[in-house]
């Protein structure tokens, strides 16, 4: 299932369980907000295609060539961040995210791969826990 369409499924059935409606009135509009925010969500999915074609370019542009199953996790990983990019942009106008040229990485290999400890000002820093919430 659709990461989105879960989240939403979730907030739908917490109001249920916490009774946040009052009569059949307040349930049929929960029901329209949850049947438009299913939409959205189905709307906003990008074809296979362009993603394919996005991945192609993305690894043209950063020099990465995978094979077999590997391209397949790869483009999975991939995928799984533009989505969340997308998301995030989506929601925030003030600032916007981007690919780069981690976004073929999870977030535990980039913090595997990236985050070392190492002092700062005299003091030591574990750059591993300051980016526990990095999101590529």
């Amino acid at each position: 299932m659709n990461y989105d369409v879960h989240k939403y499924f979730k907030l739908i059935f917490s109001f249920i369980r916490n009774k946040h409606f009052t009569n059949f009135a307040s349930m049929k509009k929960l029901f329209i907000v949850f049947v438009l925010l299913i939409l959205n969500v189905f709307s906003s999915t990008v074809p296979e295609e362009e993603l394919q074609v996005l991945w192609g370019s993305w690894k043209a542009q950063h020099k990465k060539t995978y094979q077999g199953e590997e391209d397949a996790k790869r483009f999975a990983i991939f995928v799984s961040n533009y989505e969340r990019i997308r998301q995030f942009n989506a929601e925030n106008e003030d600032s916007k995210l981007g690919l780069n040229k981690f976004s073929d990485l999870t977030p535990e290999e980039f913090r595997s791969q990236y985050a070392s400890s190492g002092t700062r000002g005299g003091q030591t820093t574990d750059n591993a826990e300051s980016t526990k919430d990095v999101d590529l």
